[in-house]
């Protein structure tokens, strides 16, 4: 993935990632329910709902390996599922 890849892909999943989603997506990398409600309800309250601000300031600096496991994993899924614009349009099965 070349370098502009990887910075759209971050900001594609920065601005596409809710709570809803980011507990759906939790769960479906087999995080335990009680850990996929609680990252999801410290998302929610969150100010900035920036998951990649989020991810830096309650799981890297807040040293928390179990949510670091699921949430390094979702984030990982997620930056792999980005396709830029031009990708998608050249496409025939994913344009509408």
């Amino acid at each position: 993935m070349s370098s502009s890849k990887l910075f759209n892909a971050l900001c594609w999943v920065s601005q596409t990632t809710f709570p809803e989603d980011l507990e759906k997506g939790l769960l479906l990398i087999g995080a335990p329910a009680e850990v996929a409600s609680d990252i999801r309800f410290a998302f929610q309250t969150y100010s900035s709902r920036k998951v990649m601000s989020f991810y830096e300031e309650y799981v890297y600096a807040g040293n928390n390996p179990e949510w670091e496991k699921y949430l390094s994993a979702f984030l990982h899924k997620r930056i792999a599922e980005y396709q830029p614009k031009k990708e998608i349009d050249s496409d025939p099965t994913l344009s509408m």
